[in-house]
């Protein structure tokens, strides 16, 4: 709130107490995350988001669909350029995306 003074004052009505009754259970509750590879990653978001390899292509992620393919399916490694990208489309650091076997 501004008083008429144009300072800053907080509010009354509006405690940790009250914004606590605000939440959700399911913001009040802790979810585990599985730990994923990043090539187990970007599967995962492939799916979850209806997505294909040719959507990568498509968004520049990927030069081909074969070199998609090809990554995907573990055959080749990403890039630097394609982690970068990846990361930008998924708005993910691109730690996650580095991950070769599953944090324990």
């Amino acid at each position: 709130m501004i008083s008429s003074d144009r300072s800053v004052t907080k509010p009354k009505s509006c405690t940790r107490t009250s914004l606590a009754r605000w939440s959700t259970p399911t913001e009040q509750t802790h979810v585990q995350m599985p730990a994923l590879t990043g090539i187990e990653l970007i599967h995962s978001l492939l799916t979850e988001r209806g997505l294909t390899q040719r959507d990568l292509v498509r968004a520049r992620v990927f030069a081909t669909a074969s070199v998609a393919s090809e990554v995907l399916a573990g055959k080749r490694s990403l890039t630097a350029d394609q982690v970068r990208a990846l990361a930008s489309f998924y708005r993910l650091p691109a730690d996650l995306l580095l991950r070769e076997t599953a944090a324990a």
